[in-house]
């Protein structure tokens, strides 16, 4: 008698039999995280605590923006596999017709509007299409002369305040604590991450994090 076999609910969502050593290769991002998915499973969700004290729901806190419809803190191994698909969908997207890679509704933040001058429905593949379209950027060429030292000596040193700071920042929230200064360090417009890469640039110096 020839006994059928049932496989488990995540074999059938998941390329687990494919990630069965750690020398498989991955093409993309979307395997890797399926290779934590076949990792989970293989090690044995009971021996995961799934204990979320030092999880970050950056949302749920900020009492001005709708939670999202996705969950934000691992609990299960049900919680794993829906953040896992959220990452994949929001990343590399599905595509729906020739150069369209959109966000299924669920997935998407509900901060962003969805209407036609929103990103909200791309995935960040498309976003990236988008600016390859838009053509080259501004580029600065570096330039050693001894008259930009002193303006490349304060871009640089600004630079790596401002990461010290980001670093700072990571090890408090991974600490359990308040997240809001993050992405003002990241992205403000006078002060923030960004815009200190962008002043080594133009001073004609590569940026230097360390």
């Amino acid at each position: 008698m020839r006994r059928s076999i049932v496989k488990h609910a995540a074999q059938e969502g998941w390329d687990i039999e494919h990630h069965r050593t750690p020398q498989y290769p991955y093409d993309t991002i979307g395997e890797m995280y399926d290779a934590l998915i076949a990792g989970i499973y293989h090690v044995g969700q009971h021996n995961f605590s799934w204990n979320p004290t030092n999880q970050q729901t950056i949302w749920n806190k900020d009492v001005n923006k709708v939670d999202e419809k996705f969950k934000q803190q691992i609990n299960n191994f049900d919680d794993v596999q829906n953040a896992v698909k959220t990452i994949s969908l929001q990343g590399e997207g599905t595509t729906i017709s020739k150069d369209r890679y959109a966000v299924p509704k669920n997935y998407r933040l509900e901060g962003e509007p969805d209407d036609a001058n929103s990103f909200n429905e791309y995935s960040h593949y498309e976003r990236l299409l988008d600016i390859k379209q838009q053509g080259l950027p501004i580029v600065y060429t570096t330039n050693n002369d001894q008259q930009n030292q002193i303006a490349q000596a304060d871009a640089l040193g600004e630079l790596h305040n401002n990461f010290v700071k980001l670093l700072d920042e990571l090890s408090n929230i991974w600490t359990g604590g308040d997240s809001s200064a993050f992405w003002d360090i990241m992205t403000d417009k006078n002060h923030g991450l960004i815009v200190k890469a962008q002043n080594c640039w133009k001073a004609g110096v590569i940026p230097k994090w360390c």
